[in-house]
């Protein structure tokens, strides 16, 4: 498949943004007791695919893309995801993240809507505050002057 295609297709830029998602929620669940108790990820036995990167594609995905059925079983998946790791799961819910760069006390996880990951440490920090200070993570910056 084309990256550039995701630029040019509604329907593909969403579902690779929610598979990115996947691949973040899949690091919550391989630490979570609750989550391999429950067996979570069976939730995409039928797109197994999807927990190994956001890349490949099957035909049929692209096929169920078309059609219309696959985006509303993954928003569905991820909804299911989401729930677990931001309000039913203490476990989960502690692994999350306090932007560092503000005082907002809310969590925010590297799969919550307009946050910016550190590509080394994964520090998740607010897109906006992130932008605003030099798009430099604190927690590198500090590691560096210690």
């Amino acid at each position: 498949l084309n990256a550039k295609l995701v630029n040019y297709v509604n329907q593909l830029s969403r579902i690779s943004k929610l598979r990115r998602n996947i691949l973040f929620m899949k690091c919550y669940f391989l630490c979570c007791r609750t989550a391999r108790k429950e067996r979570i990820l069976q939730h995409l036995s039928h797109h197994q695919h999807f927990v190994e990167n956001s890349d490949m594609y099957s035909f049929l995905d692209l096929i169920d893309l078309y059609q219309g059925r696959l985006l509303p079983e993954i928003e569905e998946i991820v909804r299911i995801f989401t729930e677990h790791i931001t309000k039913n799961c203490l476990t989960c819910q502690g692994k999350g993240f306090i932007c560092e760069l503000c005082d907002d006390t809310k969590v925010i996880y590297p799969f919550s809507d307009d946050v910016a990951i550190c590509r080394k440490c994964l520090a998740t920090f607010h897109q906006d505050c992130f932008s605003r200070k030099s798009k430099r993570c604190p927690r590198l910056v500090a590691r560096i002057f210690l």
